[in-house]
């Protein structure tokens, strides 16, 4: 598995002025969606409705970067994993994944893909944050920051981010 510091290494050789943000539309399409769609739990944590850019690497069975990075549209987050839509689906089936949110401290962590289904014109991405190497920070306080800072954004607006 992949360490820290190689993540680490992934984030720093991303060139973020390349990436091209999801649509409008795409945004459109998330927040039409039904509550009750947003809502399905599946996951054993308590899910936070997050509508904004995640940065996605797609690596490989070593853990390096497979393909292009791009900017996917989260759905929603948890302290366990979260879903994502993109125009396309991945054929990796683990992402470095990236919330850099203006509204929130940002957030990494290497992401094992679960499922993959076309929704629409777009494609549903969840995955779990792998156990043995937990979202940047996860068992620190930075990271305990950054879940509280997306709790707190979503009970006063209702949605956080930007899509």
């Amino acid at each position: 598995m992949g360490s820290q510091t190689a993540f680490q290494d992934i984030a720093e050789t991303i060139d973020r002025s390349l990436l091209n943000r999801p649509s409008d539309e795409l945004r459109e399409f998330l927040a039409s969606l039904p509550k009750a769609r947003r809502a399905t739990e599946r996951r054993q944590t308590k899910r936070y409705p997050v509508l904004t850019d995640v940065i996605v690497v797609p690596l490989d069975k070593d853990y390096r970067p497979a393909t292009q990075p791009f900017i996917a549209c989260s759905l929603n987050v948890s302290v366990g994993g979260m879903c994502l839509y993109h125009t396309q689906p991945v054929e990796s089936t683990v992402l470095y994944v990236e919330i850099a949110s203006p509204d929130t401290p940002g957030m990494s962590a290497p992401m094992r893909v679960l499922r993959q289904k076309r929704v629409g014109r777009y494609f549903e991405i969840a995955g779990q944050f792998l156990a043995d190497c937990p979202p940047e920070a996860d068992g620190d306080d930075q990271h305990r920051l950054a879940l509280d800072s997306v709790r707190q954004h979503v009970r006063s607006s209702g949605f956080a981010g930007t899509c």
